[in-house]
């Protein structure tokens, strides 16, 4: 299985969802995505697909038909069969954004249940490599993958970072 985008927030009130997909053709509506509940792999096909920008898509699933049903999904991934499956250490050396700016690079994964970025932020508030400390940041919280610019952006709920001090 391959990742190819993250459920984000829900779309309209017929079970529509908002998805931040990792590239632009990521999802081809012949064929069902999976997520992955309670380690079992379960099949969605598309019913309705609608780009939202460059990584964007507001996308509504067959039998998942009202917001209730929807909101089982938030936050999860979405996967497709097949293809070469990126390594996350393919993300080291990327810039990290968490949403008002670079702020360091990825220095490290954690892969496991609870996948973790290990990030070098800058100490000084100015982004200068070798000058920075390291923090963790769960991999649950990208919001975006910007291949173009070759950096990840993370939403951070507030006091999550005093977490790391």
């Amino acid at each position: 299985m391959v990742a190819v985008g993250k459920i984000g927030t829900l779309f309209g009130s017929d079970g529509g969802v908002s998805v931040v997909l990792y590239s632009r053709d990521a999802i081809n509506m012949e064929e069902p995505v999976f997520v992955n509940i309670d380690e079992l792999w379960v099949p969605l096909f598309v019913s309705s697909f609608r780009s939202r920008g460059q990584r964007g898509a507001t996308v509504v699933f067959e039998d998942v038909d009202s917001s209730r049903r929807a909101e089982e999904l938030l936050g999860l991934e979405l996967f497709v069969e097949g293809g070469e499956e990126d390594s996350s250490e393919d993300f080291v050396g990327w810039g990290v954004d968490l949403g008002d700016g670079l702020v360091g690079e990825v220095a490290g994964f954690i892969d496991g249940e609870n996948a973790l970025f290990e990030v070098a932020v800058a100490e000084s508030g100015e982004w200068v490599r070798n000058t920075f400390s390291t923090i963790l940041i769960p991999a649950a919280l990208v919001v975006e993958v910007d291949e173009g610019r070759r950096t990840i952006v993370f939403e951070i709920p507030d006091g999550l970072l005093d977490l790391n001090g």
